[in-house]
C-alpha cells in the first residue's frame, strides 16, 4: 500500500533512481520490489512488514526514516545513513551485484541480521570511530582466490564493528584490517582456521583480543609467588625423599 507518496525516478549519473520525498510516506508491506540497480533514497518515512528490496545500487536515508520490519534488503553499493534506521528484524546484505567493487558505509546503524558476500574479492569499508553494531547475526563472506576485503574508510585509522554478545557470526575468507570488533570478539581463533587473513591493525578480531595476532603471554610471577613456588617445590622434593627412605 502507498499512501501520501511522493515517489519520483530521476536520473542520477546516468541511472535511475527512486526517491521517497521529505513529507512523504509509503508503506510496501509485504511486497517484492526490485531497483533494478537503481538508488534507493529515503528523505520521507517508508515502512515494510516483510517486503523483499533486491538490487539495489546505493542506499541513502536522507534524513528521513526506514522501518523495514522482517524484510530483507540487498545492494551492491554503499549504505548510507543520515535518518532513523529502525531495524526489526530485517537482513541487510551487500553483495557484489550492480557492479560495485567497492561499498563504504556512513552514519551510525545498528542491523539486526547484517551480511556481506563476495565471490569477486569486494571490498566494504567501515567508517573510522563510528560504530555499525549487529544485533542477531554477522555473516562476512568471501571465497577462496576472492576475499572479501575489510577495511575503513581511511587507511590505518579503525572503522567500529560491535557485535553483540550471544549473536551468531559466520566469517570466511575474508581480509581483514583496520578494524575494532568492539563487544563480541569476532572470528575467536587463527586467521587460518576460518580461511582468513589478519590484515592488521586489528582489535578483538581472531587470536588475541588486544589486536596482537598471538595468544597473551602468561602475567611474570612476582618475587614473593616466586619465594612461594620454591618452598611448595621443595616440601614436594622432602616428601619423596622421605618416601624412598621407608622403602628402603
Amino acid at each position: 500500500m502507498l499512501g501520501c507518496a511522493l515517489l519520483t525516478l530521476a536520473m542520477r549519473n546516468a541511472a535511475a533512481a527512486i526517491i521517497v520525498g521529505a513529507g512523504s510516506s509509503v508503506d510496501f508491506a509485504d511486497n517484492n520490489i526490485d531497483l533494478g540497480c537503481s538508488d534507493l533514497n529515503i528523505a520521507g518515512s517508508v515502512t515494510a512488514s516483510s517486503a523483499n528490496f533486491a538490487s539495489i545500487s546505493n542506499f541513502e536515508l536522507d534524513g528521513g526514516s526506514f522501518a523495514p520490519g522482517a524484510s530483507q534488503i540487498s545492494l551492491g553499493g554503499n549504505f548510507a545513513n543520515a535518518g532513523s534506521f529502525l531495524p526489526g528484524s530485517s537482513r541487510v546484505a551487500i553483495v557484489d551485484a550492480c557492479g560495485s567493487g567497492t561499498s563504504q558505509m556512513s552514519g551510525v546503524t545498528g542491523f539486526y541480521d547484517f551480511i556481506v558476500a563476495t565471490t569477486s574479492g569486494k571490498q566494504i569499508l567501515f567508517p573510522v570511530a563510528v560504530a555499525q553494531s549487529v544485533e542477531h547475526s554477522l555473516t562476512l563472506q568471501g571465497v577462496a582466490g576472492h576475499l572479501l576485503n575489510i577495511g575503513s574508510s581511511t587507511a590505518g585509522q579503525q572503522g567500529v564493528l560491535a557485535l553483540a554478545k550471544g549473536a551468531a557470526q559466520t566469517i570466511s575468507y575474508v581480509n581483514a584490517r583496520d578494524n575494532h570488533a568492539s563487544i563480541a570478539h569476532i572470528a575467536p581463533g587463527p586467521p587460518v582456521q576460518f580461511n582468513s587473513v589478519d590484515g592488521g591493525n586489528l582489535l578483538n578480531w581472531f587470536l588475541d583480543p588486544s589486536g596482537g595476532g598471538a595468544l597473551a603471554a602468561a602475567p611474570a610471577l612476582g618475587f614473593g609467588r616466586w619465594v612461594l613456588a620454591a618452598a611448595v617445590l621443595l616440601a614436594a622434593a622432602r616428601n619423596l625423599f622421605r618416601r624412598k627412605r621407608k622403602l628402603s
